[in-house]
């Protein structure tokens, strides 16, 4: 399979076609291998594509800590951007590179409870975190980038993202994710 000396593996996801069995064989293999994992959303841009359904579908066979750290702008054909969770950052591609822009009013509460449930899967990962959690105290977003990243690297979350690889719309967003949250080469040991 290509995966025992990985760092990271990233499984697209068609957001039109959704979850596909091959896609459960090799999530299933680099799980048994301990191997991190991120999730990025494809063809978003398409006729009959579905964010909304193809992150059911991902977390109904990869498990619930499948969490979203983007969100889609617009659907289908008016897809033309993605909000960043961590952030609350969002990012239009209408000129053809990412200009930063401020989350749309219509996502502002599906990108606070995404915000929230991603912060909460972090957070009980670190018992001080969850302590200052649960006091009331919202951690910084390097504090949840930091605790993401250690959380990756020990394959209990899995980043979900998503965007277009032939717009392309948040491709630039996913490599630079992968530079700033995933596994560095030498985390996992020899």
């Amino acid at each position: 399979l290509g995966l025992s000396a990985a760092d990271l593996a990233v499984f697209v996801i068609d957001g039109v076609s959704g979850v596909q069995s091959q896609d459960v064989v090799l999530w299933r293999a680099a799980e048994r291998m301990g191997i991190p994992r991120l999730v990025f959303v494809n063809k978003l841009d398409r006729p009959r594509s579905s964010f909304d359904r193809t992150l059911s579908q991902v977390r109904e066979a990869f498990g619930s800590h499948a969490d979203p750290t983007e969100l889609p702008i617009g659907e289908e054909t008016s897809f033309h951007g993605v909000t960043d969770l961590l952030t609350h950052q969002a990012f239009v591609y209408d000129t053809g590179q990412a200009t930063e822009v401020d989350v749309p009013e219509e996502l502002a509460a599906q990108d606070q409870a995404e915000h929230d449930h991603l912060v909460e899967d972090v957070v009980e990962l670190a018992d001080d975190a969850l302590e200052q959690y649960l006091e009331g105290a919202e951690p910084s977003v390097e504090q949840v980038e930091r605790l993401l990243h250690e959380a990756v690297d020990q394959a209990l979350v899995y980043p979900l993202l998503c965007g277009s690889a032939t717009t392309p719309i948040g491709t630039d967003q996913l490599a630079e994710f992968i530079c700033r949250v995933g596994p560095a080469p030498g985390d996992a040991g020899p």
